[in-house]
């Protein structure tokens, strides 16, 4: 393990002692496994400018806040934690824009607490271009990804979402079509006055992260650096990813949910990105009806739903593929032996000639 410097060595570099450029934002629940990666990532960051780091402790129930108490102790200019006393997720508030609440800068860095950044250069690094690159209010990179096995045991770790091989700025269509993981939510450093812009419908978004880079890529589009610089774990014990991946309704509601934000968003939009959302909703329902795992009543109750509701972000031809599902469900027993990929380009041909 890499000693890290004290908190007056951390500022020494700093030229200015004033506000900080960066607010660090580390939202955390039941972490005690990992948090500690995550804090010291931040602390190991090598910077000429002052940074902050705000994390939000949903009041867990293991030693999480106990361990993120003990590096405020020791880093109190720059670690400023909030401690929740009762849980603010299970009241359906949303503890990204509780912690963003509490920000000072100019920049906002994301981290979950089963996270964390591996190079020391990230902040730097990342600002610096992103001052090249003045029309774009958001930046990301790729990441290591590791599937847990079992505490800090992977039983692989590859490397993902590296796009291309240079700079490049990815339009808002790229965003929405290529999902939440499009943008791994540990590389991310948008400018402030995004979250001082965000709409009313996004208190009801069921993937915050989803939609923070979609607005954040509206103005000049997202810039994208293809240094590896963050770990981000998959399936953590407790995180939301396994929580999905473990309850089919849950999923089932997870998606409408998200089609239901991807309408208000198309009505806040004026209908300028509806082909991406078209494309990305097509695929989304495609995958859900051909999983395995997903009981075919299930299914069919998410047909349904969404066939009752009319969002204006369902093509014609979708509607009528899904009514034929739902008519014919025997179709959806064998979707799961289906090839995937063939479908969804079926089903975007005919979008196509909507």
């Amino acid at each position: 393990m890499i000693k890290l410097r004290t908190e007056t060595e951390i500022m020494s570099a700093w030229r200015s002692a004033g506000k900080p450029l960066v607010s660090v934002v580390c939202t955390t629940y039941n972490h005690e496994k990992y948090i500690e990666d995550a804090i010291r990532g931040f602390l190991m960051q090598e910077s000429n400018f002052p940074f902050e780091v705000i994390i939000h402790d949903d009041a867990s129930t293991d030693s999480t806040a106990s361990i993120a108490r003990k590096y405020a102790q020791k880093y109190p200019n720059i670690i400023k934690p909030i401690f929740q006393t009762e849980n603010q997720y299970s009241q359906g508030k949303k503890c990204i824009i509780i912690a963003f609440s509490y920000t000072t800068g100019e920049y906002i860095a994301l981290c979950e607490g089963d996270d964390y950044w591996t190079d020391s250069k990230k902040l730097q690094t990342q600002i610096d271009k992103m001052k090249m690159y003045p029309e774009c209010s958001i930046s990301f990179h790729p990441c290591l990804r590791g599937y847990v096995k079992e505490g800090n045991n992977y039983s692989k770790v590859i490397v993902s979402k590296k796009h291309v091989n240079n700079i490049k700025i990815f339009s808002p269509d790229k965003l929405i079509i290529g999902g939440g993981t499009f943008c791994p939510t540990p590389s991310l450093i948008m400018k402030n006055k995004i979250f001082k812009m965000i709409p009313a419908w996004f208190s009801t978004v069921p993937v915050g992260d989803y939609f923070i880079q979609i607005l954040g890529s509206l103005g000049g589009g997202a810039l994208y650096l293809p240094d590896v610089m963050c770990f981000h774990r998959k399936n953590a014990p407790g995180s939301w990813g396994q929580r999905v991946s473990n309850n089919p309704v849950y999923r089932a509601n997870l998606l409408s949910a998200r089609l239901n934000s991807l309408s208000a968003f198309n009505l806040d939009t004026s209908g300028k990105y509806l082909k991406a959302i078209n494309f990305a909703i097509t695929k989304r329902i495609l995958e859900f009806l051909a999983s395995r795992d997903v009981p075919r009543l299930i299914k069919l109750e998410f047909i349904e739903s969404i066939l009752s509701k009319k969002n204006g972000i369902l093509t014609d031809k979708l509607g009528r593929f899904l009514q034929i599902l739902q008519r014919n469900s025997r179709i959806i027993q064998i979707m799961p032996y289906l090839y995937i990929g063939l479908m969804h380009r079926v089903i975007c041909k005919i979008m196509r000639q909507e």
